[in-house]
């Protein structure tokens, strides 16, 4: 079981998922001085984190089959280098191209710890509640984790630079390359003799298994909605309400609190209520938010807590959803592991690519568009969790 394991190997595999994530969050409060120095507008600056995810989208399609057939250990070191080399690039950007290229490099790398960090968790958990419990046990560590990114950030942006965000991210992958190449064993005992063919076979048996499916696109709904508060959420708070890059580092701890309250909760609730039940929950709680920036923005309503408040629940709300629907994915296959786990973390990365375009088009805009774009995510979503409600239903009573 992961959770009796070493604490080291614990905390380096937590470590390989807080990276990407890290990526992403730390840059946030230098945003509108980096499209200053670029000559352009901030949601031009913006849509490197669409680059970034889309590069994450397409790393994560790879790396978990590979890890398959040649182990998680050579795969990780591998990707975790191609981050560094994007993180050099951005460093080193002058322009928005540069750092577009960079940033989709980087995402293509730092999408591997993501991947088979899941697969790792699948390979030494022995029951899907267990995988669960695990799922909600690092979410609350990865949020605690990620918390201080946009904190640091802002600290950055105020008595440095922005181009040290990225030396920092670089840094930090050379630290995580040398503690996996010491601290994490091979978790694969089962390697596959992988052809072409077979690969084809698992993707296309993946990719139609519907409980799958409904799992993976709620997930990646529900990602794309947050994502597309953290593209919107440095003009929302600096620019539209007036925070300081430092002070608006610090909302990151709300954003926290929530997505550890929604993994206490979940592990709470869930061996009562049950996964299916959880996730429509979540639903709910995510269309409350919805309500919450349509009312306010029609109204042209906006201060911190007009804006903190409705994405706190849908963090919370995310935080039930994450582990069951990761959970429920993950435990249908034992042979295709890390197969399963690159389609899940690609579909979850394209959905987060839709949601920060979708924003990113929309130029001084409030939050109006959020409580559009919730609204969708979260009706879509719920029917998609009775429909797996009553599959699982079923399921049960055939047994």
């Amino acid at each position: 079981m992961l959770l009796g394991r070493n604490l080291t190997f614990f905390s380096v595999l937590m470590l390989l998922v807080v990276l990407g994530q890290f990526a992403t969050e730390l840059y946030l409060p230098s945003m509108p001085s980096m499209a200053t120095y670029m000559h352009v507008n901030i949601n031009m600056v913006q849509l490197s984190i669409a680059v970034y995810v889309f590069g994450f989208a397409i790393g994560s399609m790879v790396y978990g089959t590979l890890s398959d057939k040649f182990g998680r250990r050579p795969i990780i070191l591998t990707c975790i280098l191609v981050g560094s080399i994007g993180s050099l690039v951005c460093c080193f950007s002058f322009s928005l191209d540069s750092l577009l290229i960079g940033r989709v490099i980087q995402g293509l790398g730092f999408s591997g710890g993501a991947v088979v960090a899941r697969s790792i968790t699948k390979d030494i958990s022995e029951t899907r509640e267990e995988l669960a419990k695990v799922s909600s046990t690092m979410g609350i560590l990865y949020a605690s984790a990620i918390a201080f990114a946009p904190i640091i950030g802002g600290y950055i942006e105020k008595y440095m630079f922005w181009r040290i965000n990225f030396i920092l991210l670089l840094v930090l992958a050379i630290v995580t390359i040398t503690l996996c190449w010491y601290k994490i064993p091979e978790t694969n005992k089962n390697k596959r003799s992988l052809t072409i063919n077979v690969v084809l076979h698992d993707y296309i048996d993946v990719l139609t298994n519907r409980h799958f499916l409904l799992y993976n696109i709620i997930s990646a709904s529900v990602l794309s909605g947050l994502v597309a508060y953290q593209t919107m959420s440095s003009y929302l708070l600096q620019v539209r309400v007036g925070m300081s890059p430092d002070s608006f580092g610090y909302t990151a701890l709300f954003i926290t609190a929530a997505l550890i309250s929604g993994g206490f909760i979940n592990r709470f609730l869930m061996p009562r209520r049950g996964s299916e039940k959880m996730i429509i929950i979540g639903c709910y709680l995510y269309i409350f938010t919805s309500i919450l920036y349509i009312i306010t923005g029609i109204f042209g309503l906006i201060d911190i807590y007009i804006i903190l408040v409705p994405i706190v629940i849908a963090v919370i709300a995310s935080g039930v959803i994450y582990p069951n629907c990761s959970a429920g994915a993950m435990s249908i296959f034992d042979t295709k592991v890390g197969t399963a786990a690159s389609i899940y973390n690609c579909l979850q990365m394209l959905g987060a690519t839709v949601g920060s375009i979708i924003v990113s088009l929309f130029h001084n805009a409030n939050q109006l568009v959020l409580g559009l774009l919730f609204a969708s995510i979260g009706g879509v979503s719920l029917f998609l969790a009775r429909k797996l409600q009553v599959k699982v239903i079923r399921e049960v009573t055939e047994v």
